[in-house]
């Protein structure tokens, strides 16, 4: 069984934009040029960002507390549904995580600008902010060591997902502004991180089909195995981008090679594009009864 596919998109971009928020944040603290950061045009860019990011974040948020507490209430017209937004902020997991989220990243929001001091505690804000969606997910569902094993493993994906895919958009800002000797220098410096965050996003995702999937069958025959064989198949697809990007393309744009900026302005573009449609099947997964928890499957297994 599965909730509706509104609020599985809307859990989406409400994931993206915080990511998107928690990578620029990343990348204007460790990987921007220290020379780009006073008076450059692209410190400015990034800044804008960061606070788009924030906003769509809150505002894809709030309007999915609203939905989720309209269904759960079964409520309708503005002061129905503003009393029950009310009732689950207050009363559900649920609510009181997504509210807390959002008064996080609007004080992380409220921090962009100028400051090494401001950008550090923003960065804090918004990676607790992204820690917390295991709370409202099926690790929070699951009780004991298994579940307490799930939180960790998806707060560290979360987290990995936003250093990795969350900076790509900075990235290419990036890439199309500084001059071709100093954009592949910073695809350098990326690498590292981008290889970190593979292995992390690689090793927790394996962790939670473990437990969450159960069984090879359970992988072929339900909705939730489907889905994540279309996340891994995105993933692997990024992955080899990725690998395109930092072994042919930044030494191309490093050396000036003629429309070398292009091609990795172009390859970055649609990476990131497969990154949204990772956090997007992501939000389905949160959404739909894993194997390990379906009841029709676990009354048929044998006893």
């Amino acid at each position: 069984m599965s909730g509706p596919p509104e609020l599985a998109l809307l859990r989406g971009l409400h994931l993206t934009a915080m990511l998107s928020m928690l990578g620029t944040q990343a990348f204007l603290a460790w990987l921007l040029p220290a020379a780009t950061v006073r008076g450059g045009g692209l410190h400015s860019r990034l800044i804008g960002l960061w606070r788009v990011s924030g906003a769509l974040a809150l505002l894809t948020g709030a309007v999915w507390l609203s939905v989720e507490a309209a269904i759960m209430a079964e409520a309708h017209g503005l002061a129905g549904i503003l009393n029950a937004v009310g009732l689950v902020a207050g009363h559900t997991r649920f609510g009181q995580v997504v509210s807390l989220r959002l008064a996080l990243l609007a004080l992380a929001t409220l921090l962009a600008g100028s400051g090494r001091v401001r950008l550090y505690l923003a960065l804090a804000l918004t990676a607790v902010s992204a820690a917390l969606e295991g709370l409202i997910g099926h690790a929070g569902a699951t009780a004991g060591m298994i579940g307490n094993g799930l939180l960790t493993s998806e707060a560290l994906h979360l987290l990995a997902a936003g250093l990795w895919l969350g900076t790509l958009p900075a990235l290419w800002l990036s890439v199309r502004a500084l001059p071709a000797a100093a954009a592949a220098h910073v695809c350098e410096r990326f690498s590292p991180i981008g290889l970190g965050c593979v292995l992390m996003l690689a090793g927790t995702g394996f962790a939670q089909a473990l437990d969450l999937i159960g069984s090879l069958r359970a992988l072929l025959d339900t909705r939730y195995g489907h889905l994540a064989m279309l996340k891994i198949g995105l993933f692997l697809a990024a992955l080899v981008l990725a690998a395109c990007n930092r072994i042919w393309l930044t030494d191309r744009l490093a050396d000036a090679v003629p429309r070398a900026r292009r091609d990795l302005l172009t390859s970055v573009a649609i990476e990131t594009l497969i990154g949204l449609a990772i956090v997007i099947t992501a939000a389905f997964l949160a959404s739909t009864v894993p194997g390990a928890h379906d009841p029709a499957r676990m009354m048929a297994a044998p006893g």
